[in-house]
């Protein structure tokens, strides 16, 4: 029962944190998406960043010769002025 008082303060805590990253979190903005509100900033990144890996995405060969089912992870590096 002395362990009730510390449950409370761990759970003001954390949801305090957890308030202050949401607040201060922010996407990378395309250019197409500079005039995005915030609250529509995420779904404009992701669109975005999808549409420039499949405009340059090659398939490789044997994937489509043995109709290859599965999960493609895609790696990729950002410079400090946003370039891909």
């Amino acid at each position: 029962m002395k362990c009730f008082p510390y449950l409370f303060l761990f759970i003001g805590f954390s949801a305090f944190g957890q308030n202050f990253v949401s607040q201060t979190e922010s996407y990378p903005t395309f250019s197409q998406c500079k005039d995005t509100l915030k609250t529509d900033q995420e779904s404009c990144f992701k669109t975005q960043l999808k549409s420039l890996i499949l405009k340059y995405y090659k398939e490789p060969e044997v994937v489509a010769k043995e109709d290859y089912k599965g999960t493609a992870t895609v790696i990729f590096e950002v410079d400090k002025e946003g370039g891909f």
